[in-house]
C-alpha cells in the first residue's frame, strides 16, 4: 500500500484516466489509499478533463467508514458521482468517480461509442448496447452523496478513520455481502438532472432513467431476498414475482426481461403450462416488447390481448 502512495507522490506525469482498484479496508496499510491527501495526490496526476474512478468493496466495509470516503472524497472532488458495476448482491462494488477540471456527460457520444464495432464486440456481452444499459448503473451525483455522506470525519493521515474502524470492517465481513448495498439504494437518490446537463437530454431520458433506477433497485432487492441458493423450477418460483415486479417499473429492464424469458424457454420443455402463465406474465408487465408475445403466439398460437 505504501508502495502506491510513493508511486503517485513521486510521479511526475499527466494521465486521462487514472483506476484504484478494491483494497480490503482492514488490512494493514489499506486506510492510506482511502486518505483525502491521497485522492488530492492522484488528482495532480490527472490531465486537464481526466478521470479518476476509486472502486469500493461494499461487501467489506461499514457505513461508518463509507461514509467518511465519500466526504473526503466530495472534498477534492466537487463534480464526484458514485457508480454500480453490476448488479450482483454477493460481491456489490461501487465506483466513486472524480474528474480534474468538471466533464459533462455527452449521451450522444457514449451512444455512437456503444455503436461503434470494436467497441460494441467488447460491451455488448457485459449487457451495454444502449445509453440507458451504462446510466442505470449510476447511483448518484455530487449533491446526493453529499446528502448521503452527511457531517462527519473525513478519512485522513492524521485522522485514519477507516484505520481505526477496522475491527467493524472486519464484523462487516460476517454480515450479509448485499447489507450495505441495500441500505445505499434506499438513502441515495439519483437526479436526472445532476447526471444530465443538457435540457434536451434531461427532457429525453430523465422519466427513462427514474424508472430504469427504480427498476434496478427492486432488482437488487429481489436478489437479496433469494431464500438459500434455489436450483431449477424452485429458481424460477422464488425470483420470478420480483423479476415482474421489476419489469412493471422499467419494461427496458433488461437484467430482469433477459432472465424471466430464460426462465420461459427452459419451462417449454418441462412444464408448458407453467411457461404460458409466465409469459403472459412478462407481456403483460412490458407490453411494448415484443419477444414474450411473439413466443406465446409461436409455442401456443395465444395472443396476450
Amino acid at each position: 500500500m505504501a508502495d502506491a502512495r510513493r508511486y503517485v507522490a513521486a510521479d511526475t506525469g499527466q494521465h486521462d484516466v487514472i483506476v484504484a482498484d478494491l483494497f480490503h479496508p482492514a488490512l494493514d496499510g489499506s486506510g492510506a489509499l482511502y486518505t483525502v491527501e491521497h485522492f488530492g495526490a492522484v488528482k495532480r496526476r490527472l490531465a486537464s478533463g481526466g478521470i479518476f474512478c476509486q472502486w469500493l468493496p461494499l461487501y467489506q466495509l461499514d457505513l461508518p467508514s463509507l461514509r467518511a470516503i465519500v466526504r473526503g472524497f466530495l472534498d477534492i472532488y466537487p463534480d464526484g458521482s458514485a457508480w454500480l458495476n453490476h448488479y450482483s448482491v454477493r460481491t456489490p462494488m461501487l465506483a466513486l468517480i472524480g474528474t480534474q477540471g468538471g466533464r459533462h456527460l455527452d449521451t450522444g457520444a457514449l451512444a455512437a461509442r456503444l455503436g461503434n464495432p470494436a467497441i460494441a464486440s467488447a460491451v455488448r456481452p457485459l449487457g451495454f448496447e444502449a445509453p440507458i444499459d451504462l446510466l442505470g448503473q449510476y447511483l448518484g451525483g455530487a449533491r446526493a452523496l453529499s446528502a448521503f455522506a452527511g457531517e462527519g470525519p473525513r478519512n485522513t493521515d492524521d485522522y485514519p478513520f477507516v484505520t481505526f474502524d477496522a475491527r467493524r470492517n472486519v464484523r462487516a465481513l460476517n454480515a450479509a455481502p448485499w447489507s450495505l448495498l441495500l441500505a445505499i439504494i434506499k438513502d441515495i437518490r439519483p437526479d436526472p438532472n445532476e447526471l444530465l446537463a443538457d435540457g434536451a437530454e434531461r427532457n429525453a431520458l430523465g422519466s427513462r432513467l427514474s424508472a430504469y433506477w427504480a427498476a434496478r433497485n427492486r432488482f437488487l432487492e429481489a436478489g437479496a431476498s433469494l431464500p438459500g441458493d434455489p436450483r431449477g423450477a424452485a429458481l424460477i418460483e422464488a425470483a420470478s414475482p420480483g423479476l415482474i415486479d421489476a419489469l412493471r417499473l422499467s419494461p427496458e429492464f433488461d437484467p430482469a426481461y433477459g432472465p424471466l424469458m430464460g426462465m420461459a424457454r427452459s419451462l417449454l420443455g418441462s412444464d408448458r403450462a407453467a411457461a404460458a402463465r409466465l409469459l403472459r406474465k412478462i407481456n403483460d408487465a412490458a407490453p411494448s416488447r415484443r419477444e414474450a408475445r411473439d413466443l406465446l403466439l409461436r409455442e401456443f398460437g395465444l395472443r396476450n390481448e
